[in-house]
C-alpha cells in the first residue's frame, strides 16, 4: 500500500479539519440555573440549555446572541480568516456568579 497517495499526509489542513470537527463540547463541568432556564457548562464551549424537568439537552445557545459562533480555538490568524473557517468563537465560563441585587450573570472582568 503507498499512502504518499493519501490527502492527509500533504499539509496541515486534513490534520485541522480532523481535529475541528471532532472537538465537542462536553457540557460537564458545572450547572447554572439563570433567567428562568437552567444550563450545563464547560470552559472550552457554549452553554448547553436544558430542559428543566427532564434535563434532557436541547442544545447550545448563544445567550441571545451575546457568545459569537465558531469553534474555540485559534491559530492565531486574522479574525476575518478564523470567521471563515468556524474558528475564533468565544467560550462562556463554567463557573459564572449571580449577582443577588440584579439577578445579573457575573463571568469576568476587564480592567
Amino acid at each position: 500500500m503507498l499512502l504518499l497517495h493519501h490527502p492527509c499526509w500533504f499539509g496541515a489542513g486534513c490534520y485541522l479539519r480532523h481535529y475541528i470537527s471532532h472537538q465537542k463540547n462536553l457540557a460537564n463541568t458545572n450547572i447554572l440555573a439563570w433567567g428562568g432556564k437552567v444550563y450545563a457548562l464547560y470552559e472550552a464551549g457554549r452553554p448547553v440549555e436544558l430542559d428543566p424537568e427532564t434535563l434532557e439537552a436541547r442544545g447550545e445557545t448563544s445567550l441571545g446572541g451575546k457568545l459569537n459562533p465558531g469553534m474555540f480555538i485559534s491559530m492565531g490568524a486574522p479574525q476575518v480568516l478564523e470567521s471563515a473557517l468556524g474558528l475564533g468563537g468565544r467560550a462562556f465560563t463554567a463557573h459564572p456568579h449571580t449577582d443577588p441585587h440584579t439577578g445579573r450573570a457575573v463571568v469576568g472582568a476587564r480592567p
